[in-house]
């Protein structure tokens, strides 16, 4: 599978440290180096997804930077490093690609790199002008295209190239400006071309995925019909156990419904029983006042039938009738 590097000029720049750079270059002048109005933006949201998702339908892996070093990505080579920018100033049309200043030592790439690089941005020339109508001038190139800050990451045998899309102060820049289709277009046109592949290849039952600071961002299917009908039938699965679930639930909300009208019965229930009870304990208590009263009187009319049986016979016999009638009056009778 053919890989490609996708780097979006200037984008987070104001982050760029000296991790990556040779030592001669300084991170806070490139930190001030934001690009051409809106160009980041542009670039990120607008022509990236575009030329990203049609690069990924030809079989390409992708992986997207922006302007600081990333290393989980340039430990590796790629088939591809492309830069994407747009340029500003006047009202000429133009567009431009560089391939690394071969003159800069130590050299940005391998012989052979260079070579494949330089390949691309004839490739692109023949192509993009014409896609996009704008005329690429090679005249206008300058040296810091030639020795773009980025070339210092990228590995030696990586082909690498920085484009300026368009002037986008120029009339036909303005009318791109709305049309980033044209621009994905024309860059893939020249991509494919240059990894000779076919722009439309054989659906195949591969994946692929968009990758960016090591994080996967997104996976893609060339042949999602069989994924598609397995998602059919989850989702219709997932109705029926809903239904199921639905269902169940109703009946479960009418058991708690029959379980919290028996408990409010319960709970008048005991409260009934606890305010008898309450009611037994007080009347217990008033019977027990009773009994001891009287249980008092019968000590003394014992004690008084005792002092007259020694003294008063026949009072005693009286006091015994008396005694007898407390008795009973104790039992109730």
């Amino acid at each position: 599978m053919k890989r490609v590097v996708l780097q979006i000029g200037h984008w987070n720049i104001e982050n760029i440290t000296s991790q990556g750079l040779r030592s001669w270059r300084s991170p806070s002048i490139l930190q001030r180096s934001t690009g051409a109005s809106g160009e980041r933006v542009y670039h990120w949201e607008q022509v990236m997804p575009l030329l990203r998702d049609k690069l990924i339908q030809a079989g390409v892996q992708i992986y997207i930077v922006d302007a600081t070093y990333q290393q989980e990505i340039y430990q590796s080579e790629y088939d591809l490093w492309v830069s994407l920018h747009y340029d500003g100033g006047g009202t000429g049309e133009r567009c431009m690609i560089s391939a690394p200043n071969r003159d800069t030592q130590p050299a940005y790439l391998h012989p052979t790199a260079q070579s494949e690089a330089e390949r691309f941005a004839q490739i692109w020339k023949s192509i993009y002008p014409e896609v996009v109508g704008v005329p690429n001038r090679d005249d206008i190139i300058t040296i810091g295209m030639k020795d773009y800050y980025a070339y210092d990451y990228v590995g030696y045998d990586t082909p690498s190239v920085i484009i300026e899309h368009f002037n986008h102060t120029s009339s036909r820049g303005s009318y791109l400006k709305n049309h980033p289709e044209l621009v994905a277009e024309g860059d893939f046109k020249a991509i494919v071309k240059f990894l000779g592949i076919p722009e439309q290849p054989p659906v195949t039952s591969d994946t692929y995925q968009v990758v960016y600071k090591g994080e996967v961002l997104q996976e893609y299917e060339k042949n999602p019909t069989d994924t598609i009908k397995k998602l059919s039938e989850d989702l219709e699965k997932s109705e029926t156990k809903v239904a199921e679930l639905t269902d169940k639930n109703g009946t479960l909300q009418a058991d708690l419904q029959d379980a919290e009208s028996t408990l409010a019965t319960c709970q008048a229930d005991l409260t009934t029983a606890q305010r008898e009870r309450d009611d037994a304990k007080a009347a217990l208590s008033v019977a027990e006042k009773v009994v001891t009263s009287q249980e008092a009187e019968i000590a003394l009319l014992e004690e008084k039938i005792r002092k007259l049986e020694s003294t008063n016979p026949c009072e005693a016999f009286t006091w015994k009738d008396h005694l007898k009638m407390a008795f009973n009056k104790l039992r109730g009778r």
